[in-house]
């Protein structure tokens, strides 16, 4: 089995990996004032930024984990596990029957939608707005990329 942990050699992986560096670049400098009692609008940007270039590509190994182990569960041979920051694939044996395909096939969208409702529920929890911020943004971005 093959498990690529590298970046993909597709376009729309390849554009992300600036934006990450950018983001980083801008977000590192002023880490301490997002997480501040002052949550202000800038720090509500980058809030945003930090999810969709930051935590969302941790939701997507997620998502990829969970088509990986449901293809386990089922007994299926993965070959292949390849993740990029936004978007990656799980190739099982194509001699499987169509009711377990289906299954390998919902169930990263299924650990994606786990993964938002965890994140709803510590965002109920927390006190800091730039938590509350950081958790609802992780949570529904979670769901529109699964939707």
């Amino acid at each position: 089995m093959d498990l690529t942990l590298s970046l993909s050699s597709d376009w729309y992986n390849l554009l992300n990996i600036p934006l990450i560096l950018i983001t980083l670049k801008e977000v590192i400098p002023k880490w301490k004032d997002i997480w501040d009692d002052r949550f202000t609008s800038d720090d509500r940007r980058l809030m945003m930024r930090i999810v969709i270039f930051l935590a969302l590509p941790a939701v997507e190994f997620i998502h990829e984990t969970g088509h990986y182990l449901a293809a386990l569960q089922v007994g299926a041979k993965v070959y292949e596990f390849h993740y990029g920051p936004v978007a990656g694939y799980v190739r099982v044996d194509g001699n499987i029957p169509d009711w377990q395909l289906l299954w390998i096939a919902v169930a990263g969208n299924l650990a994606q939608v786990l993964t938002g409702l965890l994140a709803l529920l510590i965002a109920t929890l927390v006190r800091s707005a730039a938590q509350v911020a950081f958790f609802v943004y992780l949570g529904l971005f979670s769901f529109g990329g699964t939707v």
